[in-house]
């Protein structure tokens, strides 16, 4: 089973949103998780109040944020561990 963290959009401090999560998703990196979904740093803001600038934000998410974010995940990929097999004589 592969295992994923969503972060829902809940800071004590947003001036600090962005440390807060690269920490966890590092962390959750660590721990052996497979995806990591942080939603408010795409749709934040003034995103919602013009339609214009909701399609705008899923362009740039599409076409620049995560071909990068998946050039960086291929960069520093570690191979997946071979799964010990046991067999009882």
């Amino acid at each position: 089973m592969k295992l994923g963290l969503f972060m829902m959009p809940l800071h004590r401090d947003p001036a600090v949103t962005l440390q807060e999560d690269r920490e966890t998703v590092i962390l959750a990196d660590r721990l052996g998780f497979h995806d990591a979904f942080v939603g408010e740093l795409v749709y934040a803001g003034m995103d919602w109040v013009d339609p214009r600038l909701a399609r705008r934000s899923m362009e740039l998410m599409a076409t620049e944020v995560m071909p990068r974010v998946n050039q960086a995940i291929v960069a520093v990929a570690k191979p997946p561990r071979p799964m010990a097999v046991t067999r009882e004589p």
